[in-house]
């Protein structure tokens, strides 16, 4: 049988003949493919229903029971409701006792007199009686008179006379007799009333406590009723399952082999083969390349236009120059994306720029205080700032402390080989722990120090650097990002030698660039350059000075290993005391700046290292 199709296109006449062919097919298997395997396909479909619309059932009724193991819960609720029912009986024992002892008390508290019979007492003495002190003292006297004066002396004989009355007077009150009887209250009485008081309370205790046991055993026994309920239907349930599962079994495996026993029966008698595919006709012009060729040119037209056009409007910094130019300042390094190392290893850039930082020198000296200025979330600064501490700390042995004022320090620690031993913080000093590098530490939690405490005084944050600077030979902060809004930032920011911004190749804008620039300058700090993150190459290279085997260009601002340090007047004059007094005045330096007047040298004593959980 031969089949041909003629229409206006070609591709219209290959896709009817195809479709004629697959029709023909299709319709003639259908009519003499024997229908056992469809049959049983149906038949599987709707048991493999029946047995997930039973699953469902099943597990509806454990959801509704909240049925975890069946035998363990009914006996969980068996042992609860034997247990609350042994409590209610100690319980019940208890109040009977507890009653018997309460009514005991009342009788024997009605009994007891309320006072009784402390003490007894009988005497001669009349209260406040002097009569015989007197007696003696008038005695002794008359006996030292007389060894003076005559016996007829008067004031001898007046002295007997009130000798004679007082003896008259004893010797009436010797027959007076006066007896005292002290009553107190009743002691019994107040334990009796003490302990019926406690009974009372108990009693009342114990009578709630046996309500709420009665509440506990009605639900136990009403759980374990519905359990016993939900095993009934669950057994109920499980056996026609399986019942089920069986013949779902059975003609599953009937339906497999059906369709295989026709496949190959199919496989073994074709009856219709096809002798030659559906071709289409020779043309004679294919447009088909000069196409491709039209879309290749306007592709890249379009891409063209595209890049011109988002490089007019783009406003993020993309390069190293570019951020030099809308910021004004000098590039101090360039980190190519995922360059940046972990756990501090080594970076040929990081490497350079902490060697300028170390060759730096602000008055003749080294810098000791190096800040990283945040202008996003996600600049990268605490990885640069970690690995530039790190390579501080190994190539130079210098004692190096990383201060992250973002984030608790957790990571670094972590990343460095150590933990926080998190003991009691002192807010008057930097908690910082020791790492695997034996040069450099790490500080934990120091935004709650006195560098993120607004309220301490200039006096306290000047003192705790200063004391940074005499036991350490270099000190890396992180600023948070946060950082211009926040007085504490700002005051750390002019009291730092050196401020570096944190750019992130095009991401970082370069309005919120300049904001971060015009941040550390409006504060008082010293801006020494950017350090631009994820910067990829440009490809063509703008200039052979950008190529591979170029020779390497100093960075802009820099001059012989040194940077060049850029002055700002300070806002507050007390912000530093001692870089205030020759600040004051300066607006903005020139290209070649005139050096400022020597700092005085103040001894560097080298302490021993703090300890690795130290202050």
């Amino acid at each position: 049988m031969r089949v041909s199709a003629a229409l206006p296109d070609a591709e219209r006449s290959l896709a009817a003949l195809n479709a004629v062919f697959a029709a023909y097919m299709a319709h003639r298997a259908e009519v003499f493919a024997p229908g056992d395997a469809r049959v049983l396909s149906v038949e599987t479909d709707r048991m493999a229903t029946d047995l997930r619309a039973l699953d469902e059932e099943i597990a509806a009724i454990r959801s509704a029971n909240r049925i975890l193991d069946l035998p363990q819960d009914i006996s969980i609720a068996n042992a609860r409701r034997d247990s609350v029912t042994t409590r209610i009986d100690g319980l019940r024992e208890r109040k009977a006792s507890t009653d018997a002892q309460l009514s005991a008390a009342r009788n024997r508290l009605a009994a007891y007199p309320p006072r009784v019979v402390a003490a007894s007492e009988t005497t001669n003495l009349s209260p406040n009686d002097d009569a015989r002190n007197e007696l003696t003292r008038l005695t002794l006297e008359r006996q030292r008179v007389s060894q003076q004066y005559s016996a007829d002396w008067p004031p001898l004989r007046e002295l007997d006379t009130r000798i004679a009355t007082l003896r008259q007077s004893i010797a009436v009150n010797a027959r007076t007799r006066f007896e005292t009887v002290r009553e107190v209250r009743n002691p019994a009485v107040e334990q009796l009333t003490l302990r019926i008081a406690t009974l009372e309370v108990e009693a009342d205790a114990m009578g709630r406590q046996m309500a709420e046991l009665e509440e506990q055993r009605a639900e136990a026994a009403t759980r374990a009723e519905s359990l016993l309920r939900a095993e009934t239907v669950l057994r109920d349930l499980g056996r026609r399952r399986d019942a089920m599962e069986t013949s779902f079994r059975s003609i599953a495996g009937r339906e497999t082999g059906a369709r295989i026993s026709e496949d190959a029966r199919r496989s073994r008698s074709p009856t219709v083969a096809v002798a030659q595919a559906p071709v289409a006709a020779a043309e004679p012009r294919d447009l088909r390349p000069s196409i491709v060729a039209a879309g290749v040119v306007g592709g890249l037209i379009a891409a063209t236009s595209a890049a011109i056009l988002l490089t007019l409007f783009r406003r993020s910094l993309a390069t190293t120059d570019e951020a030099s130019r809308g910021l004004g300042l000098p590039g101090l390094a360039s980190i190519a994306p995922g360059a940046m190392p972990e756990a501090g290893r080594r970076h040929p850039q990081l490497t350079d720029l902490a060697a300028l930082i170390l060759d730096a020198r602000s008055s003749g000296e080294r810098l000791s205080l190096v800040q990283f200025v945040a202008t996003a979330e996600n600049d990268g600064r605490s990885a640069i700032a970690l690995a530039v501490a790190a390579e501080i700390a190994r190539e130079r042995n210098l004692r190096t402390l990383l201060v992250d004022l973002e984030t608790d320090g957790r990571a670094h620690l972590a990343a460095m080989g150590s933990h926080p031993v998190h003991d009691g913080a002192d807010p008057d000093n930097i908690l910082a722990f020791n790492t695997v590098l034996p040069t450099l530490w790490i500080a934990f939690a120091a935004r709650k120090s006195l560098l993120g405490n607004p309220h301490t005084g200039i006096e306290r944050t000047i003192a705790l650097l200063d004391r940074l600077r005499r036991e350490l030979d270099v000190v890396v902060l992180v600023a948070p990002t946060d950082g211009a809004a926040d007085y504490a930032m700002r005051r750390l920011t002019a009291l730092m030698d050196a401020n570096v911004l944190v750019l992130r190749a095009e991401k970082t804008d370069v309005s919120v660039a300049r904001r971060a620039r015009d941040a550390v300058l409006s504060a008082g700090g010293r801006l020494v350059g950017f350090v631009m993150n994820g910067e990829r190459r440009i490809v063509p290279p703008r200039s052979p000075a950008s190529s591979p085997d170029a020779p390497a260009r100093a960075p802009r601002g820099a001059h012989a290993g040194r940077l060049r340090l850029r002055h700002r007047q300070f806002r507050h004059d007390a912000v530093h005391p001692r870089r205030g007094a020759h600040a004051r005045g300066l607006r903005h330096l020139d290209r070649h700046p005139r050096p400022l007047p020597p700092r005085p040298r103040r001894p560097r004593p080298r302490p021993v290292p703090p300890h690795a959980r130290g202050q």
